[in-house]
Formats: C-alpha cells, structure tokens, sequence
C-alpha cells in the first residue's frame, strides 16, 4: 500500500512538472504575424505581413437577438482613399437600458481625444433640463459654445438654440420587448409592484394598468416600461400611436435624427456611425463585454395574449423600432461598397484589440500594438493608453473634461481685459489697480499710492488662494467662492478672539476649549 501511494505521488509530480514546460513554452512563444493585426510586443517599428497568412479565430460576443453577417471577404474598393471631413458636432439622445452607456463611453473617448467641448450636467449623469424643469443645468464653458452632448436628455428643440447649425443628432433603440426585459430587472420591478408570481412579466401584463396605479407617485413624469424609449425621445408619456400629437412628433424627430442605432445590431450600427460621421476605425473601439449582461428574464417568453397586451400599451415604442429598423436596412444597403465585410472585419479587430492586446496575448501584458492597413483603415500603432481609454468609465470622462473645460473657461475669464476711462488696460496693469478682496469685491488701488511691490504680493497672495481651493474642490470656480467664504468665516472668529482676549473673558467649554475652539490654560 505504500508503494502505490508513493507511485501516485510520482505520478502527480510528473504530471505537474509536464504543466508547467506546456505553459512555460506557452508563454514564450509569441508569433509575430497574425492575419493582418501586428503585435508588436514593445517594438515600435513597422512589420511587414504577408497576404496569404492564417486569420485568427473571430471572437464572437453573446448578443440576444444579434444577427450574423459572415459574407465573404472580397476584393473591392478601398475606402481609406475617399476623401471625407470627419463630423465634430454631435448630439447623442442617450436612451436608458439600451447599451447607451458603451455607446456614451466611446463618444467621450472621441471628443476627449479631439478636444471637444462636451455638455455636462452639474451633478450626476443626467440633466434635469427638459425632463424635471425648464433650467438649463448644464456646466458653463468658454463662450457657452458645446460641440457634444452624450449625457441622458430627453430630446427638444431646445436642444437646437444651445448646439451649432451643422449638428448631427442620433440615438439609440431596442426591442421593446429586450428593453422591457432589461428595465423590469434593473428597476427590480417586481418588487415595486409586489408581484409574487414566479413568472412576473406575463403576471404584470394579465393587466398592466391595475400594477400602473401607484406609478405616478414614484414615476412622476415618466413610466418605467410603457413607451420609455418614446419618452427619451420627446415623446408624451399619454400620447398613443394614432394621435395626432404622436404623428407631428414624430415627423419632427425622422426629419432632425439622422442616425438610429440598433442594439440587436450592435456592431453593424457603429460601422454605419463610423461611416456617415467620417471617423476612423480605431474611434468606435469599445469593451466587448461592458454592456450586454444577462438578467434573469432574458430566456422568458411572453405568452401571445400577454405579448398583445404590451404592443397594444407601448404602441408608440414598437412603431418606432419598426421604422427604424426598416431604415437601417436601406440604409446600409446603399450606404457604400463592402459594409457586411467591414462588419465581420470590424467585429475581428475589436475583440483582437481588446481580449489580444488590452489583456494580453498568450498570457502576457503587451504595452505596444499595432494594426496594419487594411481597405477600410490606415496603419495605427497604439499603447496601453488606447485600452485605459476603451475600458475607462463615464464618471472618469466627465471629470477629466470637467477639468479641462473649467481651466479653459478659468483662463478666458482671467484674460478678459476690462475697460477704465475709455482705454484698453493691459492685463499686468489691470492686476494692479483692481485687487480681489477677501469678500469677493475688488477694491481699487492707485498705483501712485501704493508700490508695485506691495501690490505684487497681494496678487501673489490671491493666486496661492486660488491653487488651494482649486486643490480640495472638484471645480475651481465653486472652490474659489468656499474658500473665500472660509476665510472670511475665519477672519471673524479671529476678530472675535482678539475683543474676547483684550477684556480677559474666557468662556469654558465642557472639553476645556472656549466658544472659539481654542484650549484654554488651567490655572496655575
């Protein structure tokens, strides 16, 4: 019996120690050429691939509902030799629980990269403008003139005074019935309806409109399933499919949204994006798997009767998705030569970017990529910054522009020249004779009775102020106006210690500190 247990031992031994060669070989072995992606493994320096080499395998990603394209790659046109101006303003109508968010995250990388100003609101992710209130809520910036809005807002015309005439509008749509799926598992509706049923959809659509009574308490200006995605597009929560109200909103939305993107279609979508914006491939980069999660009713089918019942409720969401779905197919159809090939190339070079490169190729980090020119793209060579950007969130985007756009509108109000009697003041001089004080208000110093010395310490004074608020407050301009109120707060309680110490009062606390803070000596 000893025997055999020290041969299962040896044979354990052998069996891990053939593991870890397999694995060790695994690793070291990396391949220069692979189809027409490059990895370039910290060599920054072109390679050159042959024609007739072997594709990798295509990473397909679990969609429901997505629809195959594997056409033939053949010999056509190039597109990369047509001439085209990439589009800079932009209006995405960012519809919730309809992959909005990969899409969001990919329209910020491009206009961080490109510096463009981008519309944010004040707080959270979403304006309240146009959906709670008729305030414009948005961050200011320099000149009040935005190129991008990507944020959640409910479309308006309003959104046109505060955009430039050449913007592009687009969105975003779902099956109603996926979308209905993703927003009753994301709002945990069954909780809020206290359904108790093991199926909870077809119990909600036995009648919809009895589950529906206590909505407009919690749901105030909008229902959380009937025509939601209606709703981001202006349309009333009340309206149905046959009014006249629906009709002439709807003609007014097909004339200004030139772009309708389809979940079901998803990479389809961001070719036809990429093409009729005039942007490069390497722009509608994205993580494969950041946005299609399952929930727990993905594999539950609504009964006929049920499903009826929900066409008939959500009218407008299914008309809209009928159209727009008839419109991608034309669309991209006759949008040009080679799309369904692009498509299937497309699909290939972002899971290779992302799974190969961003996670590393045969178990190791790969800090430099690249990719060679190809019909549809010229040859780019990229580090690890490029998949920081592909996997950075929304929250990191909107900070990294809030920054950016609150130092530029920082420095253009700092640089704005202010007229005295009729002449234009240079901005040194201007330092000198209006210095801001402690309250906020710029108090006025003659040069010839105060030194330029002395005024250059206040200046030098304010600005370390500045450096400070600017350092422990998200925004320099909220931060300039705590800070200053800060020290005025402080300035008083100093006031106050100075009359209380001249008349020799102390008031003792129960810690032995005065009404002030400070520590109060025992007698000796």
């Amino acid at each position: 019996m000893g025997n055999e247990r020290v041969d299962t031992l040896k044979l354990a031994t052998a069996i891990t120690f053939g593991f870890c060669v397999v694995f060790m070989l695994y690793v070291t072995y990396t391949p220069d050429e692979i189809s027409e992606f490059v990895l370039l493994n910290n060599r920054l320096h072109p390679i050159r691939v042959g024609d007739a080499v072997m594709n990798p395998p295509i990473a397909q990603v679990g969609r429901p509902g997505s629809q195959d394209t594997q056409a033939p790659l053949a010999a056509e046109s190039k597109i990369v030799g047509q001439a085209c101006t990439p589009k800079r303003n932009f209006v995405f109508i960012k519809v919730q629980e309809a992959a909005s968010n990969t899409v969001q995250r990919i329209l910020l990388r491009y206009a961080y990269q490109h510096n463009l100003t981008v519309m944010l609101p004040r707080t959270g992710a979403s304006f309240r403008w146009l959906t709670f209130t008729d305030e414009f809520d948005g961050l200011p910036v320099k000149d009040q003139n935005y190129n991008v809005i990507t944020h959640h807002l409910r479309y308006s015309k309003e959104i046109k005074k505060k955009m430039p005439a050449d913007t592009v509008y687009f969105t975003i749509l779902q099956h109603p019935v996926n979308h209905m799926k993703s927003s009753f598992h994301q709002w945990k509706l069954h909780k809020h309806y206290n359904i108790s049923s093991e199926d909870p959809l077809n119990a909600f659509f036995k009648d919809p409109y009895l589950y529906s009574v206590k909505d407009a308490a919690t749901f105030k200006t909008y229902h959380p399933i009937k025509n939601r995605q209606a709703f981001d597009l202006g349309f009333d929560m009340s309206w149905r499919w046959d009014d006249e109200n629906t009709k002439a909103h709807f003609q007014e939305v097909k004339k200004e949204i030139r772009v309708v993107l389809l979940v079901e279609r998803f990479d389809e979508s961001l070719v036809l994006l990429k093409r009729l914006m005039c942007w490069d491939m390497q722009d509608i980069l994205y993580q494969p798997d950041s946005e299609f999660e399952t929930n727990r009713y993905t594999n539950v089918t609504l009964h006929r009767k049920e499903e009826a019942t929900f066409k008939n409720w959500s009218s407008i969401d299914f008309a809209l998705y009928d159209y727009s779905q008839k419109v991608f197919n034309e669309t991209s159809q006759h949008i040009g030569p080679g799309f369904l090939n692009e498509v299937q190339y497309f699909r290939r070079l972002n899971s290779w970017v992302y799974f190969e490169g961003c996670r590393g190729h045969r178990g190791r980090n790969v800090t430099h990529f690249g990719v060679e020119k190809s019909r549809w793209h010229d040859r780019f060579e990229w580090d690890g910054s490029l998949c920081m950007a592909i996997e950075r969130r929304r929250g990191i985007w909107d900070a990294k522009l809030a920054l950016r756009q609150n130092e530029e509108l920082r420095k253009s109000k700092g640089n704005q020249l202010q007229i005295h009697e009729g002449k234009n003041i240079s901005e040194p001089a201007q330092k000198l004779q209006e210095i801001p004080t402690l309250s906020g208000k710029r108090k006025s110093i003659g040069l010839k009775s105060k030194t330029k010395k002395k005024a250059s310490k206040r200046i030098h004074a304010e600005e370390k102020e500045e450096k400070i608020a600017k350092k422990h407050q998200k925004f320099s301009v909220v931060g300039r106006k705590t800070q200053l109120a800060n020290l005025i707060l402080e300035e008083k309680k100093k006031k106050k210690r100075k009359k209380a110490k001249e008349k020799g009062e102390k008031i003792k606390s129960h810690k032995g500190r005065d009404l002030w803070g400070k520590k109060v000596k025992k007698p000796t």
